[in-house]
């Protein structure tokens, strides 16, 4: 402890003293100031190096004074190569975010917004900004600094979920076509059944050297050709999963160009050259249609603003280690053997190389947002590797695009048989007919009738029904329709199975390439004959099943 009596007692050393304190207390004062700023621009810079978002100061020209690492990693710059820089260097937009500049440069706002910038490597980069102003003491704005988060992969999420909730639509949209075509079809069917029915029947009635027997056969070939175009559209609206089984190529070829040459531009022109002696290939009839319609569509919106030319091609070729077209790389990577070669050509404009490497990635498109989802070559794709084919694009940019399809080509002996048998059997049963058109339901009567049968109509299915219950014994077989409104074919077929266990059962429909085959034989079905029926088909299907019972 001090002594009292050593402090100074004289007036002026006190003054003196407590002057020095003051000074020394002034002294710590500021040191401890000094010390607590030194910490926060320290916590500052570690939390600007450390941050997790790029972050960037401008000068007032809008100039690079300084970054962090992220910031580096954003842009793909090094730091001294940033502050050699400035933002219209790496803006894409520079006119879209010019208004947002001027906000935060001149008038001191605080600002947000997601723009485009180029990475150092050429690639578009997505950011959200958050920029705020530096302000000197006197409040005078000295810069800007400016906090972005790389958000390109939740854009390139965002347009992969749009690009399938198009696609949802779009399937939605197919289904609706697809039962709207499907009514229209089963309408049109039952118009054209009688048209062909009473063309035969009044052939057989009229000498082959009159000229009415050349006008009905004219009659005869038109509504044959319809009903190929109902079965066509039916095939495209209706895609179905019936397995691989043996099938002509170059025929389905033929009716995919059929069906997509009236969605041709008006200034292009389709050329084929179709080879009819190709051998089968094994395939879903439907996905080959889609594949074709497929690359047709594609070529036709590359020749959209031209005056183009597709060529479609169908061939039959055998591969060898010396073949040309595999030297050439065209064929790289098959094997050797038979094939059948797809090819759909355009010259249109064509892609670049980066553009063709990612022509088959699902979700890609040089189409704008309302013209495509992405999804047609890569759906190509799927479909002939499902098919054990191979695919090949070639396309040089401002010339023109060509896909080479290569189908494999089993070894079948023997063609499946489709063909009708021109011979029309007859035969003397009772047969119970059943249909809700009035006019088919009549016209098969009569066919039926001149073969020699016993036909009993109905155009109620109920009503039908309540007749073989009531009268089990008198019919030998029951012809239905599928699309019926009080009861649909199916139904009525496994209802009079219960009545009568023994009874044939013969299924007539437009639509005979898509039903299940066990929902046929649980429903106690025995043939189905495709819609419009001839005489030949009806005569020929009756008969088969009659004696496969009897």
């Amino acid at each position: 402890m001090t002594d009292p009596a050593s402090l100074p007692n004289n007036p002026t050393e006190v003054t003196s003293l407590q002057g020095q304190v003051a000074s020394l207390q002034e002294q710590v004062a500021s040191l401890q100031e000094q010390v607590a700023k030194q910490h926060g621009e320290e916590r500052y810079r570690q939390a600007f190096e450390h941050s997790v978002a790029a972050i960037y100061v401008f000068d007032n020209n809008k100039s690079f004074i300084d970054t962090n690492q992220a910031g580096i990693e954003l842009l793909g710059y090094s730091k001294d190569e940033l502050l050699q820089m400035s933002i219209p260097d790496v803006d894409i937009d520079p006119a879209a975010v010019r208004p947002a500049h001027n906000a935060v440069f001149s008038a001191g706002q605080t600002i947000k917004l997601e723009h485009r910038l180029r990475h150092k490597d050429g690639r578009v980069v997505t950011v959200l900004n958050n920029s705020r102003t530096l302000t000197s003491a006197d409040g005078t704005i000295i810069g800007v600094q400016s906090t972005l988060m790389d958000i390109s992969e939740q854009k390139a999420l965002e347009k992969k979920n749009r690009a399938l909730e198009q696609e949802v639509r779009r399937t939605r949209q197919l289904e609706t076509v697809g039962t709207l075509t499907g009514g229209i079809a089963h309408d049109f069917n039952n118009l054209l059944m009688p048209i062909v029915a009473y063309a035969e029947m009044a052939l057989t009635r009229t000498k082959a050297s009159t000229p009415l027997h050349a006008d009905l056969k004219a009659i005869q070939q038109a509504a044959h050709r319809a009903t190929d175009l109902v079965k066509r559209i039916i095939l495209f609206s209706h895609p179905h999963q019936a397995g691989r089984k043996p099938v002509k190529l170059q025929n389905v070829a033929e009716e995919a160009i059929q069906l997509v040459r009236p969605t041709a531009p008006a200034s292009v022109t389709i050329q084929q050259t179709i080879d009819p002696s190709c051998d089968f290939v094994l395939a879903d009839e439907s996905q080959l249609h889609q594949v074709i319609m497929n690359l047709c569509g594609n070529a036709f919106h590359a020749m959209v603003a031209t005056k183009g030319q597709l060529d479609l091609d169908v061939r039959q070729l055998e591969l060898t280690d010396s073949d040309d077209d595999r030297a050439g790389g065209l064929a790289e990577g098959l094997a050797e053997g038979r094939y059948v070669r797809l090819s759909v050509t355009d010259n249109g404009q064509g892609m670049d190389a980066a553009t063709l490497e990612r022509a088959f990635e699902p979700f890609f498109s040089t189409k704008p947002v309302d013209q495509g989802t992405g999804l047609g070559l890569s759906v190509v794709h799927s479909i002939v590797q499902n098919h054990d084919g191979r695919i090949f694009m070639h396309s040089t940019l401002g010339e023109g695009t060509q896909v080479q399809i290569y189908f494999p080509v089993p070894d079948i002996k023997h063609a499946p048989k489709s063909a009708i048998s021109t011979h029309t059997p007859g035969g003397c049963e009772s047969i119970l007919i059943v249909d809700d058109d009035p006019v088919v339901a009549t016209v098969v009567s009569k066919l039926l009738r001149e073969l020699g049968y016993h036909p009993t109509t109905f155009t109620d299915g109920l009503k039908a029904l309540d007749e073989l219950q009531k009268h089990p014994e008198s019919y030998d077989l029951l012809l239905t329709d599928l699309t019926m409104p009080a009861i649909s074919g199916l139904d009525l077929s496994q209802a009079a199975v219960e009545v009568k266990r023994t009874l044939p059962i013969v299924l007539m429909t437009g639509y005979a390439n898509h039903l299940a085959p066990d929902d046929i034989k649980r429903c106690g079905v025995d043939s189905v004959i495709p819609k419009p029926i001839t005489r030949a088909e009806l005569a020929t299907g009756i008969r088969r099943v009659l004696d496969l019972v009897s």
